[in-house]
């Protein structure tokens, strides 16, 4: 690690964005050896006014950090912007919390909260997809679209997110956005299970499942 700060500085001292980034994370959390917090906040603004977006969005959750008050919450906004508008998906994410809530000087907007989500969720950010598709499922932000809700929900829950899979599960439970289909309803709440998520409402189903039924769900979490 030495080395390494040895070679970030030499790149930082000619101002690469990458270089101050990473250095700053270094003395961010650093330690007694090489913790600057001071210094590490100096190189993340560095870094973010020179365009870097995951620098922008780490000095927004800086801001936010020293100051979680609403005005504190309002100066982070501009970088969030910056950094979502470059692409990065967390800060994308992160528009779409202040545009559905309200906050850091935005007003509710549920439109604009789900026009930033399907950006953080066209990039594999589970959290976003989870969101946008129970929107879309709801009806919140704009017309209501039960298959595309459904795509979303379980394209996380594909990818393991258990809170994904229990919602495509009550999704196959009612038939909303896909054919009900109870026994596969389960499936995927035997995965989210697995997880450490329980239910109630799945548990029921559960106990409404013949023992056939409930092996042949087993047997279809088992290659979910």
């Amino acid at each position: 690690l030495a080395t390494a700060v040895e070679w970030y500085e030499k790149a930082a001292e000619q101002k690469v964005p990458e270089a101050l980034f990473q250095l700053a994370m270094i003395l961010y959390d650093g330690g007694a050896e090489f913790g600057d917090r001071a210094r590490a906040a100096k190189l993340i603004e560095a870094a973010a006014e020179a365009g870097h977006s995951l620098a922008q969005f780490n000095l927004a959750q800086m801001l936010v950090e020293r100051d979680a008050t609403p005005q504190g919450v309002a100066r982070a906004v501009a970088w969030y912007e910056k950094s979502a508008r470059a692409g990065l998906a967390d800060a994308q994410y992160a528009m779409a919390q202040l545009y559905r809530h309200g906050t850091g000087g935005k007003p509710v907007d549920l439109a604009e909260a789900r026009r930033w989500l399907e950006m953080a969720a066209g990039q594999n950010y589970d959290t976003a997809q989870i969101e946008l598709g129970t929107m879309l499922v709801e009806g919140a932000g704009g017309a209501r679209d039960h298959k595309a809700g459904f795509a979303w929900l379980m394209r996380a829950a594909v990818a393991g997110n258990p809170a994904a899979q229990n919602r495509v599960a009550k999704l196959y439970r009612a038939g909303i956005g896909v054919e009900p289909d109870r026994v596969t309803a389960v499936a995927w709440y035997l995965r989210a299970r697995r997880a450490g998520l329980v239910d109630p409402v799945m548990e029921d189903q559960i106990l409404g499942l013949t023992d056939e039924e409930l092996r042949l769900a087993a047997a279809r979490a088992a290659v979910l």
